[in-house]
């Protein structure tokens, strides 16, 4: 007997055989309260099923266990969701297929290098001291995404992102950011331009970075602190919130507090 696909039926097919179906599991609370107990047996089940995708609809809180009783930490190379992770200080290199962090991604003094799918992430992003360069699909991070001590090049695909830490990083630019609802910390960053940066809702911290341009922005909703640059000129800056830090800089030199203030509105105080 002849039977005939419609071409919707053949490309679900096709799907079907390409893409592994993702194991999907509940709280890890439903194996054992106990996270060790629950992660030791999720282990299990998916050396079982091949190591395939899978998603946790729950918390993985694995950073404060002694690593010698983990197991294979490369398991998590498959996790494509979750909604809490928490691997703070392990020595793990590679979460190649996660995706998407309902809420909170913390991956601080780990050695992770790569996280080249994620793409959202709800609450905070910690990423600080590790060596990681690239965050390619990032496009969304709700609350802190700290990067401060990395070695990230760029962030040109993030949209969205309530406050950012860059301290001491290789990065120079902020790439497609526009209006930012909390702080920015790029303190002994590379940073050279802002670029389309407008609006900074709290702080906007630049000491000692190699900042050459304020590009496009226009306000700061409190602090403002370019002490120690080379910035030689405000650019678009129409108001500051609260303190303008320009100590050791050129405007220090050549412009006086009255300049400054029929340039911009600042409603705290000038440090010169």
């Amino acid at each position: 007997m002849k039977i005939v696909l419609s071409e919707s039926q053949y490309r679900r097919l096709i799907e079907t055989e390409e893409e592994p179906k993702i194991l999907r599991f509940p709280s890890l609370e439903f194996f054992d309260k106990d996270q060790l107990r629950a992660w030791r047996m999720l282990q299990r089940i998916l050396e079982k099923k091949s190591n395939r995708p899978f998603s946790i609809d729950g918390e993985l809180v694995l950073g404060d266990i002694d690593p010698k009783f983990l197991g294979n930490l490369e398991l998590l190379n498959n996790l494509v969701s979750i909604e809490d992770l928490d691997l703070i200080g392990l020595l793990i290199k590679e979460l190649n297929s996660l995706v998407r962090v309902e809420e909170y991604l913390l991956l601080q003094d780990t050695l992770i290098e790569s996280l080249p799918n994620l793409e959202y992430v709800g609450e905070s992003l910690d990423l600080k001291s590790t060596p990681i360069k690239f965050l390619p699909k990032l496009k969304y991070v709700g609350g802190t995404l700290d990067l401060s001590y990395t070695k990230i090049q760029n962030l040109d695909s993030l949209e969205d992102v309530y406050s950012m830490l860059l301290v001491d990083t290789p990065i120079k630019s902020l790439g497609n950011i526009k209006i930012l609802p909390g702080t920015i910390n790029l303190n002994k960053s590379k940073i050279e331009d802002l670029g389309g940066l407008e609006s900074v809702g709290r702080n906007l911290f630049l000491r000692e970075s190699s900042i050459e341009s304020l590009g496009s922005l226009q306000y700061v909703g409190r602090d403002l602190d370019l002490s120690e640059t080379k910035i030689n000129s405000l650019g678009k800056l129409k108001q500051v919130g609260k303190d303008l830090n320009l100590y050791g800089t050129p405007l220090s030199d050549r412009m006086t507090r009255e300049e400054i203030l029929e340039i911009v509105d600042v409603r705290g105080d000038i440090y010169m």
